[in-house]
């Protein structure tokens, strides 16, 4: 998540509208098999009995991270689905993009 927040516009650009909305209905676009959807989710957010989000934490109080997170887990199914997986691969979703993983361990001769 941190990736996309680090140009100006990158977050904004994933709402179908950058406003907050007194209904707390959200499009956020995503890119399924190269093509561009718009996957709808409400503000209610998972969180645990002490009030803190049970998935994606922010580190300040952006509320866009729950958003596209719950966006993510509605085009997978449920929060389940995500758990772990290939950051290009959501990397994929979320610009449309082409992405590869390297694989930085030493191998054994």
């Amino acid at each position: 998540m941190a990736s996309i927040a680090a140009e100006a516009g990158d977050v904004e650009g994933l709402f179908l509208y950058g406003d907050a909305n007194d209904a707390g209905i959200y499009g956020v676009e995503m890119y399924v098999n190269g093509y561009k959807e718009i996957v709808l989710v409400d503000d209610y957010i998972p969180v645990y009995s002490n009030g803190r989000p049970a998935f994606a934490t922010a580190t300040d109080e952006s509320y866009w991270v729950y958003l596209v997170e719950k966006a993510w887990s509605k085009l997978h199914g449920s929060y389940a689905n995500t758990i772990g997986g290939i950051p290009g691969f959501a990397a994929q979703h979320l610009y449309g993009t082409a992405t590869w993983t390297e694989d930085h361990y030493e191998t054994a001769a």
